[in-house]
This record gives C-alpha cells, structure tokens and sequence, in this order.
C-alpha cells in the first residue's frame, strides 16, 4: 500500500541585522519541527534584507548544515513588507509561516496553527493578549491605531492582529495576483477572503539586538494601512471643507443683514464685534493646521498612485543558497509584482 506524502510547510524568516537572535531561533525552531516530522516536511526560508552583520553568515552555516534552510539575500533593505511578500513566491509549502527572527513571537505556536489549518482554515492569525515589547506611547498608539482602521476601512480588519501568521496555499496565489508595490499584507492577506480564524498569545519582549520599528516607522506603517484600505479621509476632508464653507456663508450672511438692518434703523444698537487678537490667532492656526493635515492627506494618496506608476520591482536578490535547480529561484523567473535580477547562487 502507498504511503502517503506528508504536506509540506515553509517557515519564512524575515531577518534584518538578527545575528544575536539567530542561533536561538534555529535552536527553538529546530525543537518544535522535531516534535511535527513525523506528519509534516518543512522548508525554511530566511530572507535577510541586506544585513550589515553577520547574518549572512550565520544563515549560511544553516543551509549547510541543514538541507531544510534556504537562504535569499537582498541587495539592500527593500523592507518587511517586501520579505513577506518575496516569501509568498519562493514558498514550495502547501501552507507558509511567518516567523520573525526577533524571537518575540514564539515558534511553540506553530503546532497550533497547523492544527487549526488542518481543520480547514486557509488563514490562521496570531493576536496579541500581553504587548510586552513596547512602551506606553507604543502600546496606546496601537490601540488607537487598530480602532482608527476598523473605523476608516471596508474591510474589518481585527484588532491586534499580527504577521505571526499561516495562509495556505491558495491564499498564497491570491497575494501572487495583487500586484500593487505599496502593500499592508496584514490588510491584504484579510482581503483575500477564504477562512480566517485566530489565535491568541503573549508577545514577549525583545532581548537581542535593536528594533527598526522606531515611532516614526509605527507613524508611516499606520498612514499606509490607512491610506490603502479606505478612501474614507477623503470623504472626511470634503465634509468638514464643506461645513467650514456653509460656516463662513452663513455667518457672513447673517452678519450682512444685521449691517443693513442697523443702517436703515430698522434695528437698535448694533456693535460690529471689536478685533480680538487671541480669537482670530486660534482661529487661523486652527484653520490652518485642517489645511495642512488635509493637504498631508492627500499627499499620502497622491504618492501612493505614484509609487504604483514607477512600477519598480519590490526587491532585488544579490545572491541565494540552498537551493535545487527546481526551486523557484533557480532561474530568477518571478511573475508580477516583482522582477528578481542581479542574482548569484551560492
């Protein structure tokens, strides 16, 4: 009788400057594939986004001592959002993982996520009970962040939801065919449809090395979730100018007639209000600051429709180790959003 094959699942490492969480991870993450090879292969890609450590080398010493890593290197750093996406093209796996190499999301959880995509779910989601790896102004704008894109977008994205993440198979050809270059795959992974379902955990604090993901970077990651998934803030802007305009009109009408009134006596006393330095101040620098955060807005969009018409690929491979002849990176051929050139395989 013919033995079944059992399915295989890639574990995607996105790693940046992670040379002090590597060893680690390939420890823990070797622990928990050891308990689940017996029903399950694995591959596992990391993806180093142009490291200025050793992580290259670290990652190199993996694929040589173990068959199950592949390793691809960017030219530079094309961001996270580009090795999330990168991944969903290399993958061979039926079922892909995401697992950051920072070590704040725990490898133990795959064994669940497995269970819950046997089950039949094409999306399994980590969401965050206990934020421990960030401070007070971190953890609210979160908070705030998650209510604000539930609020503006068509799509009720759940709250805390994180990368730490299984998508199946057809989930991954879906992402093959958005082919836009400015992504929130959280959002887009969502808006796929098929099953979703959750999981919850603890996030833990990072111990080694040095996060990239500053306030500032929180700021612009919260701009372009919102600016991709919801053209609500347009809708916003051309409300409120409209109010302010209705405003001016009415208020400049009703200061007319009191004018007219007063100068033919149909009226009694009529004061003009007398010039208030503080009131006109607040009032233009309110007015002001709307025009701005408006023209901010639009801007936002307006890029956004800009960095999709430059059509530039979302990353470039410098070199690769690991791989068969059959892989998908053997012969650099990648179908849309991407085009992979300059590439050397170790």
């Amino acid at each position: 009788m013919r033995e079944e094959k059992k399915p295989l699942v890639t574990i995607m490492v996105p790693a940046y400057n992670e040379e002090e969480n590597l060893p680690e991870l390939y420890k823990r993450l070797s622990h928990v594939l050891a308990k689940l090879e017996s029903e399950y292969q694995f591959e596992c890609l990391l993806i180093d986004n142009g490291s200025h450590d050793q992580t290259e080398r670290i990652a190199l010493e993996f694929t040589k001592k173990d068959n199950r890593w592949k390793y691809i290197r960017f030219s530079r750093n094309f961001s996270i959002v580009a090795s999330l996406t990168a991944a969903v093209f290399y993958a061979k796996g039926v079922a892909l993982v995401y697992l950051f190499s920072d070590l704040q999301d725990p490898p133990e959880a795959i064994p669940e996520m497995l269970e819950k995509w046997r089950q039949g779910y094409d999306v399994v989601y980590g969401v965050v009970r206990e934020r421990h790896d960030s401070g007070l102004l971190k953890t609210v704008g979160a908070r705030l962040f998650y209510r604000l894109l539930f609020w503006c977008s068509e799509l009720k994205i759940p709250a805390n939801a994180t990368d730490f993440r299984l998508i199946s198979r057809p989930v991954m050809e879906a992402l093959k065919g958005c082919g836009e270059r400015v992504r929130y795959m959280r959002g887009l992974i969502f808006w796929t449809g098929f099953r979703q379902t959750s999981f919850v955990y603890d996030r833990s604090p990072r111990k080694r090395g040095r996060s990239t993901a500053d306030v500032l970077f929180c700021f612009r990651f919260a701009i372009t979730a919102i600016t991709i998934f919801s053209s609500k803030p347009l809708h916003i802007m051309s409300v409120l100018g409209m109010v302010m305009m209705l405003l001016g009109f009415f208020g400049a009408s009703a200061y007319s007639v009191f004018y007219f009134l007063h100068s033919f006596h149909l009226i009694g006393v009529f004061n003009p209000p007398s010039p208030g330095w503080t009131t006109m101040i607040l009032i233009i620098l309110f007015l002001g600051g709307m025009q701005f955060l408006f023209l901010g807005l639009l801007g936002e969009y307006i890029g956004n429709a800009y960095t999709e018409l430059k059509n530039r690929p979302l990353w470039i491979v410098e070199k690769t180790a690991g791989f068969k002849e059959n892989d998908p990176v053997g012969d650099y051929e990648v179908r849309q959003p991407s085009v992979i050139c300059s590439s050397r395989v170790i």
